[in-house]
């Protein structure tokens, strides 16, 4: 599945004008604070390195778009490159494997042009397609509407 280009596509529903989505997004995480520090980001493949790239105030990745999922979540490994932290608390997270406690760090970042703040899980998801899940707690901040075949 490949990410929605940077072509912004609008819709009106009940009189406002929201942005569609899809289930894999381009998105631009910013960093907490300092330079991006060099760390391994995976072997290259999926969302991790191939597709990261990054400046001097954020780097740019692939996310999932995941309704399901009450909250986002992200990479250890990209959290450590972007300065992170500090975790805020911690989580308890169920999933499909069962319940598991996680810390939760603030991340800011841009999702088809709005800028969102939210709290994020701490996993490892090097073996995951996609280094970030973007879950109800950071859609619900947007106006948005999700398209599956996008």
């Amino acid at each position: 599945m490949q990410p929605t280009k940077n072509k912004q596509a609008v819709v009106e529903v009940d009189g406002k004008t929201r942005s569609i989505i899809g289930l894999v997004e381009r998105v631009k995480v910013f960093k907490r604070n300092g330079k991006l520090q060099d760390v391994q980001m995976g072997s290259g493949e999926n969302g991790h390195v191939d597709n990261l790239s990054s400046d001097k105030e954020h780097i740019e990745l692939i996310a999932k778009v995941d309704t399901g999922a009450t909250k986002s979540s992200i990479d250890f490994g990209v959290a450590k490159k972007l300065g992170i932290g500090p975790v805020l608390r911690s989580s308890v997270i169920r999933n499909a494997h069962g319940s598991k406690v996680r810390p939760l760090v603030e991340v800011e970042l841009v999702l088809e042009g709005h800028r969102l703040k939210g709290l994020f899980s701490l996993a490892d998801r090097s073996h995951l397609t996609y280094p970030l899940l973007i879950g109800q707690n950071i859609l619900t901040q947007g106006d948005f509407v999700i398209d599956p075949t996008r």
